[in-house]
């Protein structure tokens, strides 16, 4: 800096030929320093959008789990239903909320309350007695169906756990416990009565996948989905409080297993192909289901896909859970990056996973189109596109990306029909996410489909997870100039 005179800018204190008198009194009538804005200044935090998007998840998770299953964008409760899904959910995100040290302090207070009281709810639908009893650990709806699901009481057990990290207290995680023993009984149905897997000449077969469900009066399902391999997680997470040599198993039948048998069995089933050479879920080979026969009666043992109007598809939302699975036993490895690879040459999807549509289903007939769904008009998951974010993120897509997927929706618009199907579960048995211009979470701006499923909103919230690499905050277009190292 130079002097420039009187009545001009500040000069220093050292400035050539001038006294301190002389420059105290120039300073003290000198007009403030000029600060010009950079032209394109580089981001060094995360856009407030993003938190600002949460919000509405947040409130929405707050306000409704425990309470509404789904809801319109209004808050007015749509069905009447408390799901052990939507717990499971809506714990697993305010347990990971209050885990990240980069969440919002004020929101953690809110978030502690609701998970205990999450926890509390759990345990209260919790079918509990003796581990001989075939429903043992299992998580019933609190209002709906009492048959208890398998991948939905897993979910409880990991909102368990995030409960018990957060309290402490022995009982968050005995109940967690009674889940796994629960979970492993579904992997061993071979062995179950009153029903149970069975090849074609009658004798016990062994999948070691786990099979969807149990009804009221102890009958298991005979259909093993893509989405029960998310029960991996929650043994991931279990081996790391235990340890892998850790054992569950009813002390009733022979089916004890430590953790790490559990996990390689179920990844032999799901992704190996050790069941009868077939595995459920690669990119080469791939299925809904696998669906047995059972000892009291139905079943095929034949893999299979569901079907809607003739079309053969899979849920997306399955699909993720699949591989997010297999991410948590090996990390990025070339099994993920193929499956990867394979959804992102669907339709829609861009390089980045940016969708154009996000995730529908994958249909088995017409090619793997994702955008166009089963029953014509488009369908969106974005549940599913939070589960693979982390998979992605680890693949090299930037975080703010990712986060860019879910930020800043709007209501869509879609056809009468597509909306009937949607409200009734038909052909999207999952509602969609997106954050409406209300605040909250809205589907579309029709009435017959402007609900949230606070299971999937709360799925939805976890991609805010993600923490964002040393490049991921430049603007768009820049990191990739610079290169992809983080």
């Amino acid at each position: 800096m130079t002097y420039r005179g009187l009545g001009r800018y500040y000069c220093p204190d050292d400035a050539p030929g001038l006294t301190a008198e002389e420059i105290n009194r120039h300073n003290s009538r000198a007009k403030p320093l000029l600060i010009k804005n950079a032209k394109a200044p580089l981001h060094q935090s995360e856009n407030s959008d993003y938190r600002m998007s949460e919000a509405a998840i947040f409130r929405t998770v707050i306000d409704h789990a425990g309470v509404n299953d789904v809801v319109d964008q209004n808050g007015a409760r749509v069905t009447a239903n408390i799901t052990a899904f939507s717990l499971g959910a809506a714990g697993i995100y305010l347990g990971d909320l209050l885990a990240d040290s980069g969440a919002r302090l004020e929101w953690r207070a809110t978030a502690r309350t609701k998970l205990l009281s999450l926890a509390a709810q759990i345990i209260a639908a919790q079918t509990g007695g003796a581990d001989t009893d075939v429903k043992y650990g299992s998580v019933v709806d609190v209002i709906g169906v009492t048959t208890a699901s398998t991948s939905s009481t897993a979910m409880c057990g990991r909102a368990l756990l995030r409960a018990y990290a957060q309290a402490g207290t022995a009982s968050y995680l005995a109940a967690a416990e009674a889940c796994a023993m629960f979970c492993r009984r579904m992997q061993r149905c071979d062995l179950q009565t009153p029903s149970g897997s069975i090849d074609d000449n009658g004798n016990p077969l062994r999948t070691n996948g786990f099979s969807d469900s149990i009804n009221s009066v102890g009958n298991v399902s005979s259909r093993y989905f893509q989405d029960a391999a998310g029960v991996i997680l929650f043994f991931k997470e279990l081996r790391a409080i235990r340890g892998g040599s850790y054992q569950y198993g009813s002390t009733g039948l022979a089916i004890q297993a430590s953790i790490d048998q559990i996990i390689s069995d179920a990844v032999g089933f799901y992704f190996d192909g050790a069941f009868i050479g077939t595995p459920l879920l690669t990119a080469a080979v791939n299925w809904g289901f696998f669906d047995s026969k059972s000892s009291a009666g139905g079943g095929t043992n034949t893999f299979q896909n569901q079907t809607l109007s003739s079309v053969q598809y899979q849920r997306a939302r399955d699909i993720a859970f699949g591989i997010a699975a297999l991410y948590a036993v090996e990390g990025y490895s070339a099994r993920v990056s193929a499956l990867i690879a394979w959804l992102q040459s669907f339709t829609g999807f861009d390089a980045t996973f940016a969708p154009t549509a996000n995730l529908a289903v994958v249909t088995k007939t017409a090619g793997p189109n994702l955008a166009a769904g089963v029953a014509g008009g488009a369908a969106f998951d974005l549940a599913a596109a939070a589960l693979l974010a982390p998979v992605l993120a680890a693949g090299g897509t930037s975080a703010r990306n990712l986060k860019d997927t879910v930020a800043g929706k709007r209501p869509l618009t879609a056809s009468s029909t597509d909306a009937s199907n949607r409200k009734n579960g038909v052909s999207f048995p999952y509602a969609s996410i997106y954050t409406g211009p209300t605040g909250r979470l809205a589907t579309d701006n029709t009435a017959a489909i402007s609900v949230i499923n606070v299971g999937n909103a709360a799925i939805v919230g976890g991609i805010y997870r993600l923490q964002p690499r040393a490049l991921d905050t430049f603007p768009d277009g820049l990191a990739a100039q610079i290169g992809s190292a983080a």
